[in-house]
């Protein structure tokens, strides 16, 4: 165990790194592909997908501007798939569960970027000297000192303790405490997907939205046609419907 702990733990901190060339943030950071990385280390590959998936609807709408995250997606999607299988828990549970852990782990994103205000006074002292090195060290290195045990440390952690912990705390807990978290981890997803729907509000979108409803509908037994069709709409959108900067030039 201690060895998948490892494992994890470094998926964790790689996903929310510089490490992974630009793809951690929008690829390996994400619920869903966390979900299923944990699930296949831990050998239950199918309920780290299912997870992983049930995390990743609370977070459809979820955006980071200027820095600022409401949660950390990442680490609600390797803890909470983690303690889901590890404890043996249902999807909704796991997510009641992931919620506040994504909130917590955006404190510790907050504390690692003020600890690097610091850094940008380094690095304009390699500026004025002319080393570009020094530049592109400082701009890279001492977070990712920081990132690493505030990621490794506390996964490992989890992976190694947090499921049997959490699976005694529910068996401590009476039944109407179980019920309640079955009822709001059901409940949450639909808050992703209110937040995914204020941005599709916007009328050149709604034809988007209901042509996946109606591929979603009429598509159910064949989703690689569904997702085909959907990405072949999408490429012509693009090609042929200039951006907003575009249309400004014109």
């Amino acid at each position: 165990m201690v060895f998948r702990a490892i494992l994890i733990s470094l998926y964790g901190y790689l996903a929310s790194s510089t490490w992974m060339f630009a793809t951690g943030f929008m690829v390996w950071n994400r619920p869903f592909i966390a979900g299923t990385i944990v699930g296949l280390i831990l050998g239950d590959p199918m309920k780290g997908m299912l997870v992983g998936a049930t995390i990743n609807l609370v977070y459809l709408g979820w955006i980071s501007a200027g820095g600022s995250a409401p949660a950390d997606i990442g680490f609600a999607g390797v803890i909470g798939t983690t303690v889901a299988i590890t404890g043996n828990l249902t999807a909704e549970e796991a997510l009641a569960i992931a919620v506040p852990v994504g909130l917590l782990g955006a404190y510790l994103g907050t504390f690692v970027m003020t600890l690097c205000s610091v850094f940008p006074q380094w690095a304009d002292q390699y500026a004025e000297e002319g080393n570009t090195k020094g530049v592109a060290l400082v701009n890279m290195l001492p977070r990712q000192v920081l990132l690493f045990p505030l990621r490794v440390i506390p996964i490992f952690l989890v992976v190694m303790y947090g499921g049997d912990a959490v699976a005694g705390l529910l068996s401590a807990l009476p039944q109407g405490a179980i019920n309640g978290l079955n009822v709001a981890g059901a409940m949450l997803p639909a808050v992703g997907v209110g937040m995914l729907l204020m941005y599709m509000g916007r009328k050149k979108l709604l034809p988007f939205f209901f042509l996946g409803y109606l591929l979603a509908g009429y598509a159910t037994k064949d989703l690689m046609l569904a997702a085909t069709l959907g990405t072949v709409i999408a490429l012509i959108y693009i090609q042929f419907v200039p951006s907003e900067m575009e249309a400004e030039e014109l």
